[in-house]
């Protein structure tokens, strides 16, 4: 990798209790321990509170800061306008209020600079782990992850949905496009696809803790949730057969 930079991209809908706070913490945590050139961008993806005033107000306080805002709803669009337009080596999200502890940063940036990984993601569910957050999302999150080890049987990953990842930009420009969805799926269609390709996860385990009470309606999730995991089964499933079927007619005959 040529010099080693980052772009964190922190997605934003209607975080005026937690924002400012979080990304004065972050800068300084940043200022003072990653010792390659970063970036702060916060993205308002269909913020109606005082979001929009205050990330432009934290942008024009550092030059380390930049804030956008689109009108519509759905994170995954804040990476697609962002990640393949960043200048940095690496590029990657947390959550704003910081519920992953930052001392995780530094270990995911080791994991892709040294080569060891080409992508770091948060994992709550590893040896050491500390998670603390209410039963009802720790319920979730579990049957989450046991519907994607039932549903992709070769499945590695431990944790599909810590809000926690970092990336090689070339990984998340070759990616980006076969992505379909724009919500909080995004996140698991990404991991399973950069699984299929054969690019190197690192699962560094994390402390988490639940700063807010989730918005999440769980029936409703755990059901969209299972439809986007079948669809995104069957998606892979055509294109393994799309490359078996091509290698096939490009296999010259002898005899």
């Amino acid at each position: 990798m040529k010099r080693p930079s980052v772009e964190i991209v922190i997605p934003v809908l209607n975080e005026e209790e937690v924002l400012e706070e979080s990304m004065k913490k972050l800068h300084s945590y940043l200022d003072k321990n990653c010792p390659i050139p970063w970036q702060i961008t916060i993205f308002s993806n269909g913020s109606t509170d005082s979001t929009v005033e205050i990330g432009s107000r934290l942008a024009k306080r550092s030059s380390r800061i930049k804030f956008k805002h689109i009108p519509e709803r759905g994170k995954a669009k804040t990476y697609r306008l962002s990640w393949p337009y960043s200048k940095a080596s690496i590029v990657g999200f947390m959550d704003a209020d910081l519920s992953t502890e930052l001392d995780a940063f530094p270990k995911c940036m080791d994991a892709i600079i040294n080569g060891e990984a080409d992508i770091a993601i948060g994992n709550r569910f590893g040896k050491g782990a500390v998670v603390k957050r209410s039963l009802s999302r720790e319920f979730l999150s579990r049957g989450y992850n046991l519907l994607i080890k039932m549903i992709f049987p070769g499945n590695k990953i431990r944790d599909a949905h810590c809000g926690f990842k970092f990336l090689r930009r070339e990984v998340a420009e070759l990616l980006l496009p076969h992505i379909k969805n724009e919500r909080w799926f995004f996140d698991t269609e990404f991991l399973m696809y950069a699984q299929q390709v054969g690019y190197g996860i690192a699962q560094i385990t994390v402390r988490w803790a639940e700063r807010k009470a989730s918005r999440v309606k769980i029936g409703r999730v755990v059901t969209e949730y299972l439809a986007n995991l079948v669809r995104l089964r069957f998606r892979l499933w055509k294109l393994r057969f799309a490359v078996a079927k091509h290698l096939r007619s490009a296999t010259p005959a002898y005899g």
